[in-house]
């Protein structure tokens, strides 16, 4: 493919022996920057918008590689002066972009090679350096700007689930106004100690276990086994 007929590839020598000596002469390193300062750049990824990366060097030639996304790889590079004399050189390539910085070599048909180096700068656009195999170095300005590719957006961070809210039912709760027989179930038997006297629950707060009937109170007491029992209400117990 050629490349050139779509703007496409480039670089430094000349396809003639009397076109050399005015190609291969080195001008002043001039790797121009951005004008102003610009913001830097929060890129994950860089995309070239052709599908052959093109840059003009300082001595009015036009250089182009194949672009294959971080590769610039094949037969398909090329240069041509830009005034058009000479016609164009094509080459073979082999160079990676990771991530801003580039690096290609390429070797011309007419016998030259060029080592290739570069960054991304700030605004988009790609600057560096060529040099030939005779040791002669142009700066060169890539023709189009890449594309930043922003990083993925950060995921959130899973909120730990809170523990559930026990809804737990609110204590019931009751007060002895005098000393209470405690009975093993509402209209059964008295408790007894060892010595055969009933047991009693003294005046004070008392916690229920289920809400007190008409007569009857259910309550917690470490006085008789299994820690329940039952005492009379009317006279000998108030609740809230």
């Amino acid at each position: 493919m050629h490349l050139l007929r779509d703007r496409r590839l480039p670089m430094i020598a000349t396809a003639a022996a009397a076109l050399a000596a005015g190609l291969l002469q080195s001008s002043p390193v001039a790797n121009a920057l951005p004008p102003f300062p610009l913001a830097p750049l929060n890129c994950s990824d860089y995309i070239y918008p052709s599908s052959a990366f093109e840059f003009t060097q300082d001595n009015n030639i036009l250089t182009a590689f194949n672009n294959n996304g971080n590769r610039f790889d094949g037969s398909g590079a090329s240069y041509i002066q830009t005034n058009g004399a000479g016609g164009d050189t094509r080459g073979t390539s082999t160079g990676v972009r990771n991530g801003r910085d580039i690096t290609i070599d390429v070797q011309w048909a007419n016998g030259f090679s060029s080592h290739v180096v570069g960054r991304i700068d700030d605004d988009l656009i790609a600057r560096g350096t060529i040099t030939n195999n005779q040791g002669v170095t142009n700066s060169w300005t890539g023709l189009d700007k890449f594309k930043c590719v922003p990083p993925p957006a950060e995921q959130p961070k899973p909120v730990d689930n809170p523990k559930p809210v026990e809804n737990k039912p609110a204590e019931l709760t009751a007060t002895v106004t005098q000393q209470s027989t405690v009975y093993d179930a509402a209209e059964g038997t008295e408790y007894k100690d060892g010595d055969g006297i009933d047991v009693f629950l003294d005046p004070g707060p008392v916690k229920l276990v289920e809400p007190c009937s008409d007569q009857w109170c259910h309550v917690f007491t470490n006085k008789v086994p299994g820690g329940q029992g039952w005492i009379y209400r009317i006279g000998f117990v108030t609740v809230p």
